[in-house]
Formats: structure tokens, sequence, C-alpha cells
């Protein structure tokens, strides 16, 4: 079961750090940044990215539970996030032991900035649908509970 999770999650980032690395490649990027540099850069946006995606998708049940009984034990917030936190340093670190970043880096690399050019564009309507349709979804359904549940409707 793990195995298909780290399989799903990181078919979910290679997107993003594709994306990152051919705009490093077609666009001035500042003298300091070494190759260690840009590897790191990524991953903490990855792991920032990564983090707010699994607390985008506990927003509609807080949301749900909040309406209903107020308000939402704090408890209970802080230990979805700390869960979230554990989950994301655990997949991170084995994302980097796997050395994923370094092999996309060589990949990058080999190409040239039409390649390159092409790459970025064919990959943003997968960025859009992977990273926005989330956030997109989330505040219709609370809107839309916000509606519901005063008037009786859901429950």
């Amino acid at each position: 079961m793990m195995k298909y999770l780290y399989k799903f999650g990181l078919n979910y980032i290679t997107p993003v750090i594709r994306i990152q690395l051919s705009y490093n490649r077609l666009y001035r990027v500042p003298k300091f940044r070494t190759p260690k540099n840009e590897i790191n850069d990524i991953h903490w946006g990855i792991i920032i990215l990564v983090f707010s995606e699994i607390l985008i998708q506990m927003v509609i049940p807080f949301f749900v539970y909040a309406r209903l009984w107020h308000p939402a034990p704090k408890n209970l917030v802080y230990s979805v996030v700390v869960i979230a936190a554990i989950v994301v340093i655990l997949f991170m670190q084995k994302v980097k032991k796997e050395k994923v970043y370094e092999n996309l880096t060589e990949e990058a690399n080999k190409l040239t900035k039409e390649e390159h050019k092409a790459r970025r564009k064919a990959l943003i309507p997968t960025f859009l649908l992977y990273y926005m349709l989330p956030i997109a979804y989330v505040m219709p359904l609370c809107a839309l509970f916000q509606y519901l549940i005063p008037k009786g409707y859901l429950l």
C-alpha cells in the first residue's frame, strides 16, 4: 500500500519539478545559484506545495464540522496539521534518498532551449489540473455548504 502511495506522490510532483527545472534553464537565474542550491530551492518549493495540497483537502470536513458544531476543537486542527507535516517530511526524505531531483536535473541538462519551451508548454495543463483544481473546487463547495447547512437541506 505504501509503495503505491509513494508512486502516486512521485507522479504528482514530477511535473512541477520538470517545470521548475525548465524555467531555470530558460531564464536567467542569479549567479550564486549552484546546482545544489537549485535542488534545495525546488525541494522546499515542493514541500510547501505538497503540504498545502494535503491541508486544502481538510478544509471541507473542518468547514462542515464548524458549521454543525461550533467551533472545531483546536486539538483536532493541530493534530491534522502535525500528521500532514509528518507525512510530507517522510515522503520528501524518501524522494531525496532516491535521488529523484538529480535524475530529473540530468534529464533537464540534456535538453535544448527549444525542448525546454515545448516541455513547459506541454506541462502547463497538467500543472493546472493537478494543483489548481483542488483549490478551485474547495471554495464553491464551502459556499454551497454555507447555504445548505443552515437551511437543513444537507442534514
